[in-house]
């Protein structure tokens, strides 16, 4: 398991509510951890290494301040969540 929270409105001084949210899912994560708060939107999350447990761990935010995502799942997302 793995765990994701995060807020709207955000300010860059409510870091410190997003590592809290962070800490309380701990448990679902203890691999690793990431925060990003930029342009009102605060995300937060916890990694569970299960699979490429060597290179699996990811930046939350690039180089040029861009947050980094992605999606990953063992099988291909259904087409529907394209079409939107």
């Amino acid at each position: 398991m793995c765990g994701i929270c995060g807020f709207t409105r955000a300010l860059p001084q409510d870091m410190s509510i997003l590592k809290s949210m962070c800490a309380t899912m701990a448990h679902r994560g203890p691999d690793g951890e990431g925060a990003y708060i930029a342009d009102g939107i605060a995300l937060g999350h916890r990694r569970l290494s299960l699979i490429d447990l060597e290179g699996g761990c990811q930046p939350m935010v690039r180089a040029t301040g861009q947050l980094h995502s992605s999606l990953f799942s063992p099988e291909p997302p259904p087409i529907a969540i394209f079409a939107r």
